[in-house]
């Protein structure tokens, strides 16, 4: 039988790979931070994708595995909170509903980008559309990840055990981190200021936000994990006895 923690432990690592991915794909490929104002002309948008079509392109290939890599540590979040409420309850299957749709949602920005870089000989209207249909996908889909971050916080907090699984300041981390993440809903309304797609609060404080909680998660699932959150308990029995 395969050793559920070592499974855990692999599953985990992905996460960071998946930031290293994220960064090459938007920052050296795709060269999209920092990203393009709203304001932009038709001209300035079609140059964008026409001086660079292969490695936006390419960008958005590593753009898409990076969402499918997180998918292993949405399983270990579901986990976590399945051991908290003792059984599979509304929170566990409200992680995983909420984990899954935000994992999806890294593939239609990714397919409307190829697709303005796909022939950037179209017409500048028609890549600027495209531009625009990319950017408010990706900023502005947040509930669902809202809720996923909000769901992990309510559940560490409800850990009422002397030594939780997670540390339950890393609890209000996350209810801070989901309410610093929500205004990216509001990227269609603005094309300039704060909370534009490139916006001070939607953007440059939303993303090291985001990146902050990431690897926190990553850090305190794995001290969990590797502290035996996962491990069988008759196989410790059986470790005492021998």
């Amino acid at each position: 039988m395969v050793n559920q923690r070592k499974t855990a432990i692999l599953a985990l690592w992905l996460a960071p790979a998946a930031l290293v991915i994220l960064g090459q794909a938007l920052i050296t490929l795709a060269a999209f931070i920092p990203p393009p104002s709203p304001n932009a002309s038709a001209d300035e948008i079609a140059a964008m994708f026409r001086e660079n079509a292969i490695g936006i392109r390419l960008g958005m290939i590593l753009f898409m595995f990076c969402g499918t890599m997180l998918a292993p540590i949405t399983a270990i979040y579901c986990l976590i909170i399945k051991k908290i409420e003792g059984r599979a309850g509304v929170l566990t299957y409200t992680q995983l509903v909420t984990g899954t749709i935000a994992l999806v949602l890294f593939i239609p920005p990714s397919v409307i980008w190829s697709v303005a870089a796909f022939r950037p000989d179209r017409a500048p209207e028609m890549i600027l559309m495209l531009n625009d249909m990319g950017w408010l996908f990706f900023i502005m889909t947040v509930p669902p990840g809202v809720l996923q971050v909000l769901v992990l916080g309510m559940a560490i907090l409800k850990d009422k055990r002397a030594t939780p699984l997670i540390p339950r300041w890393v609890g209000y981390m996350n209810l801070w981190a989901a309410l610093v993440l929500s205004p990216g809903g509001l990227a269609a309304m603005f094309k300039a200021g704060p909370f534009a797609w490139n916006g001070l609060i939607t953007f440059w404080i939303a993303l090291p936000v985001f990146g902050t909680w990431w690897l926190l998660m990553f850090i305190y699932c794995l001290k969990a994990v590797r502290g035996g959150a996962f491990d069988d308990p008759g196989q410790g029995a059986a470790r005492e006895a021998s």
